[in-house]
């Protein structure tokens, strides 16, 4: 067992990476969304064993066990195990889910440079797509099958979540969120759906903490006792969930503070914070119960923040642009570091292959 010990030079492919996105927020706009799908893409596919998941897969496509997982996800790994390229399988993933990502972004964001740069810096965008490859996928392509429904492509609609559903069953959810986009609350009743949310959650936690061994027994032949015994005694995992949802809070106020501005800049933006609402009064709840589904079904409604996010840009009050590129690089590289010390925190003291550093090329362990 390889035990990992963390070195800050181990960051510079991600530094790098940053470096590339902020000259993508330096060029034009076009230009600078290549760079930065490309230099994103060319991270993804180059990797080796960066990624919570990726070991897992890379052990089962080495390995004879049967491949039990959905359709197509079973069909990518079957085909790397046969050819014995196994980075096939994860280029092949991540290829998929950022093209459809990226014609997302040039369809409905205002700066898709800056969307690519929130996708690389925030929690549960880019890194939790680096491990969980199949739930990336059936995510991104929920993402892109919100153009199908915008354009009351309905039927096209069902049928792209379908096939998400071949990719990872989670999928499924897609329709509930597609649901509540039809829900488009003004800022009084979104105030009044944050507030509650924060009321039930907190409550939930306080409830469960102050009740554990209760609620332990109580829920002893139930599937809720081991993940609630895991979260109780977990204060890694309890931790970095909360971070999480502090983080979530914070840009839902200022969406809200800024609801007004944000709606009267672009009419969508008035769904993108409902959903993400919704999304956020989720996981407040259900990272409690079970993190993991928290997580995935609280992606499909806040990764519509890739949409809202850049129009801030445009409803700040008059401020050149130099110094809103200045203010956007330093808050990048701030949120890039937090995010990773979650992580490394999270990885203290377990094998080097769970973590996101060191980063490694696939191409130097083929033999």
């Amino acid at each position: 067992m390889n035990i990992y010990f963390f070195s800050f030079f181990d960051l510079w492919p991600y530094i790098l990476l940053m470096f590339f996105l902020w000259l993508s927020l330096s060029v034009e706009k076009t230009i600078g969304e290549k760079i930065a799908f490309i230099s994103i893409l060319l991270f993804a596919i180059c990797r080796y064993r960066v990624g919570w998941d990726y070991v897992a897969y890379e052990t089962l496509m080495k390995s004879d066990d049967a491949i039990n997982y959905e359709f197509l996800s079973k069909f990518i790994l079957s085909f790397s195990r046969k050819i014995h390229f196994y980075p096939f399988a994860f280029i092949i993933f991540s290829t998929i889910s950022l093209t459809l990502i990226r014609l997302m972004l040039k369809k409905y964001s205002s700066y898709a440079s800056l969307s690519w740069v929130i996708y690389f810096t925030f929690p549960l965008y880019f890194f939790q797509d680096l491990g969980t490859i199949r739930q990336s996928v059936a995510l991104a392509i929920i993402f892109y099958s919100f153009h199908l429904f915008q354009c009351k492509k309905y039927f096209r609609c069902l049928i792209l979540i379908l096939i998400a559903t071949l990719f990872h069953l989670s999928a499924i959810m897609g329709f509930i969120v597609f649901l509540f986009y039809f829900i488009k609350l003004n800022r009084k009743y979104n105030i009044i759906l944050f507030i509650s949310g924060i009321i039930i959650s907190q409550f939930c936690t306080f409830y469960i903490s102050s009740n554990s061994l209760f609620i332990s027994n109580f829920l002893s032949h139930t599937f809720l006792a081991s993940k609630l015994e895991f979260y109780i005694n977990n204060s890694v995992v309890a931790y970095r969930l909360t971070s999480f949802l502090y983080l979530f809070w914070i840009i839902e106020v200022l969406c809200l503070i800024l609801y007004n501005k944000l709606v009267e800049y672009d009419y969508r933006n008035k769904s993108y914070i409902t959903l993400s609402n919704f999304g956020i009064f989720f996981y407040g709840i259900l990272q409690i119960i079970d993190p993991t589904t928290a997580i995935r079904f609280c992606l499909m409604f806040i990764i519509f923040w890739l949409l809202l996010l850049p129009s801030f840009l445009y409803i700040v009050p008059i401020v050149k642009m130099n110094q809103i590129k200045t203010f956007i690089y330093l808050i990048s590289f701030s949120v890039l570091f937090y995010m990773m010390s979650i992580y490394i925190n999270a990885c203290s003291g377990v094998m080097e292959n769970a973590c996101y550093v060191p980063y490694r090329f696939w191409w130097n362990h083929l033999f």
